[in-house]
């Protein structure tokens, strides 16, 4: 199945020669030393960079589910809202303190995930993340991809994905354009979605 464009991110994927870390030198205790003081620094930076997404990470969660009480009357549809960073590309994760890598303090997100009843070949997956950076910026993440269940069904197949890095001050605006947007996008691909699997007049609600 074609899928439909995806957005253009602002986001390129680094590679561990993106990143200039320092090797570190002195004795194996000087090392070791140096070693605890990142986690220890890296451990308080999350708890901070938690309290900071709290918010963000409440609408995120509110939206998905949302998102989720809509899509459940679609017909033949099975709905699920869980925890879940799957909008945040792998290369963008967060990674443990002194290796390679952009530092990312705290992530979190929700997917929604609808599957085709009852004999579960399709699936339609939504997800949104929030990461806290350096600098007092933010980055969203959210993506929607479709699944062929199967055994002679395709595997995931990407149908949209956007990533935008903000700053903190911006983030409430940025966070409910992307929910909006992702919205527009899972009916666009939930079409196609129903005329893959015989339905060829789906119920779509409109966003609100």
């Amino acid at each position: 199945m074609p899928g439909a464009p995806k957005a253009a991110s602002d986001v390129s994927a680094p590679t561990d020669r993106s990143w200039s870390v320092p090797r570190r030198s002195g004795s194996l205790e000087e090392r070791l030393t140096a070693l605890r003081d990142d986690e220890s620094q890296a451990r308080a930076l999350r708890e901070r960079a938690k309290e900071v997404s709290v918010d963000h990470v409440a609408v995120l969660a509110q939206g998905m589910e949302q998102l989720g009480s809509d899509l459940a009357v679609w017909p033949d549809a099975d709905v699920a809202v869980h925890r879940s960073i799957m909008a945040v590309p792998p290369q963008l994760r967060s990674r443990e303190p002194g290796t390679p890598g952009e530092r990312v303090h705290f992530e979190a997100g929700t997917a929604c995930s609808v599957t085709q009843q009852p004999d579960q070949t399709h699936r339609l997956t939504a997800a949104a993340a929030v990461q806290i950076l350096d600098g007092q910026q933010l980055r969203l993440h959210a993506m929607v991809e479709t699944t062929g269940l199967a055994p002679d069904g395709n595997g995931p197949e990407e149908q949209w994905r956007t990533a935008r890095t903000i700053p903190a001050a911006e983030a409430t605006t940025a966070l409910a354009a992307v929910l909006e947007e992702m919205r527009e996008q899972v009916d666009r691909a939930r079409k196609a979605f129903d005329q893959r699997h015989g339905h060829t007049d789906p119920t779509v609600v409109p966003a609100e």
